[in-house]
């Protein structure tokens, strides 16, 4: 019977944080992260398109959510960190 090697998580997560890194993303705790004033605001329903937290914070600010750019596919994730 074949034996799949399950990846460690180093093999698998390191090559996406740097990637991440490489493309501008910083990682920060999440303490400090909490500490933005945004958290504070009240959560509210962001519509039937806000797919993020970010759509809902701006919806509640009275703004529009400026439509993405095509989010990439988990192929193209993939070959970003060096797999298939």
């Amino acid at each position: 019977m074949p034996v799949t090697q399950v990846p460690t998580f180093d093999e698998l997560m390191v090559p996406l944080f740097d990637a991440l890194r490489d493309r501008g993303y910083r990682f920060i705790a999440l303490d400090e992260a909490l500490q933005d004033p945004v958290y504070g605001l009240p959560v509210g329903y962001g519509g039937p398109e806000g797919i993020s937290w970010l759509d809902h914070w701006v919806r509640q600010a009275g703004l529009s959510p400026r439509r993405q750019a095509r989010l990439p596919s988990l192929r193209e994730l993939g070959q970003a960190v060096g797999s298939d």
